[in-house]
């Protein structure tokens, strides 16, 4: 690896978009680099389409290049980035027929998917109840309305404090805890219920 390419690893965020600003273009796709995993895996908890999660991302960053020349270096990146992407998502994605019947009519949990107390235990091995926990917590996330899911999503995922996520929404903080509180209340009961049944499997 060259002097280049490890200063750019190395880089900040922000030190990132402020090179990007001066012309670096390498500096953007190691932004891209950095983000394009979780802005995806919000789009899709968000959206519950893999297209359109593809599609929200690419206008997500799509929309750093046009609005680049607004970003300063006293602002966070990650909660810039998020903010656009809460932007587009409200403005773009929510009116369409077909989010807006996933977001009314929430697609019911998948017994099948996540095993129930009557179901045979594979193995009572760790990874079995990592991946049971996993499937239980993003069946109960899935069926959360709209706003707490993304409060969730931008917390568990987008990595962002109480505070930023306020900042990114344009909630107020009390707002911003109270649907976290919802959300974490209703994802506890599958947590619960996952660890009941796995201590049945030992």
């Amino acid at each position: 690896m060259n002097r280049f390419a490890e200063n750019q690893k190395e880089a900040t965020d922000e030190m990132l978009m402020v090179r990007y600003q001066r012309g670096h273009r390498e500096a953007f796709a190691t932004l891209v680099n950095r983000y394009s995993v979780p802005v995806y895996s919000v789009g899709y908890y968000l959206l519950r389409s893999g297209a359109t999660a593809d599609q929200l991302a690419r206008e997500t960053f799509l929309q750093v290049v046009r609005e680049a020349a607004t970003f300063h270096l006293e602002a966070q990146f990650r909660t810039w980035l998020f903010g656009l992407l809460h932007r587009i998502v409200n403005e773009y994605h929510l009116g369409t027929p077909g989010v807006q019947d996933a977001l009314t009519n929430p697609a019911p949990s998948n017994s099948a998917e996540v095993p129930g107390p009557d179901s045979a235990p594979p193995t009572s091995s760790r990874s079995v109840r990592s991946q049971l926990l996993a499937r239980r917590v993003a069946s109960r996330m899935s069926i959360l309305p709209f706003p707490i899911r993304e409060v969730f999503l931008f917390k568990q995922v987008g990595q962002l404090s109480l505070i930023n996520i306020a900042a990114a929404t344009g909630a107020d903080l009390d707002t911003v805890r109270h649907l976290m509180r919802i959300a974490f209340d209703r994802i506890q009961d599958s947590v619960a219920d996952t660890e009941e049944y796995a201590r049945a499997l030992r």
